[in-house]
């Protein structure tokens, strides 16, 4: 009784413990809310879609509080075209409900993209210029020539492959490459007996 009377009779306690109160409201408002911005413990399993087609995933997304964006599509030989073959978060894991879920599908044919320049290019380059378009799939093989390490041709299913073909990204090339091992004598003698066959020229028989 003395410590209530206390804090009655004195402004300076009365206001302290105003403060500490408004404190710990507003400390326990802002919890409160957070929980039901976060929809604290509220949590969903983000369903297993592979293999199905994105009509078909909706109502399974929908049942689970979740929404869904396409943002990717693959070409996977073994999956049939139009269908789901990723999520990200991936099925199984824990998510909060409204959760965007970020989809791949399997492409409806493989990509293609346009061979760039690699003649007489150096092998790095020659590489990189074909990584960056998305051709992955490259072999290398040496051939006799003046230059170590220099780009002579591209090879694609045994033809020779120019600059600017449209082909797809999944294709197996081989690239050949001079290995050094002729000296420029030896090509210059080369090319005086037989004018046809230079280190930028290529041996069809290269490609097999």
């Amino acid at each position: 009784m003395k410590i209530w009377s206390f804090i009655k009779d004195n402004i300076y306690a009365r206001n302290i413990l105003l403060a500490v109160l408004i404190v710990f409201l507003i400390m326990f408002c802002l919890k409160w809310w957070l929980n039901v911005y976060t929809h604290h413990g509220e949590a969903v399993i983000v369903p297993d879609v592979r293999g199905l087609k994105i009509e078909q995933a909706v109502s399974f997304f929908e049942k689970n509080n979740l929404r869904f964006e396409v943002v990717d599509s693959v070409y996977n030989k073994t999956s049939a075209p139009g269908t789901i073959v990723e999520t990200i978060p991936a099925a199984g894991t824990k998510v909060k409900k409204n959760r965007n879920i970020y989809v791949t599908i399997n492409a409806y044919s493989a990509q293609t993209g346009i061979t760039p320049e690699f003649k007489d290019q150096s092998l790095r380059q020659a590489i990189a210029n074909l990584n960056a378009v998305g051709f992955k799939n490259v072999q290398i093989k040496y051939v006799p020539g003046a230059y170590r390490d220099l780009v002579i041709g591209l090879g694609y299913r045994g033809r020779e492959v120019n600059p600017g073909e449209r082909l797809r990204l999944d294709s197996q090339f081989v690239l050949l490459v001079s290995d050094g091992a002729q000296s420029t004598d030896e090509l210059n003698e080369d090319s005086i007996n037989h004018p046809e066959t230079t280190d930028s020229s290529v041996d069809d028989s290269w490609f097999h």
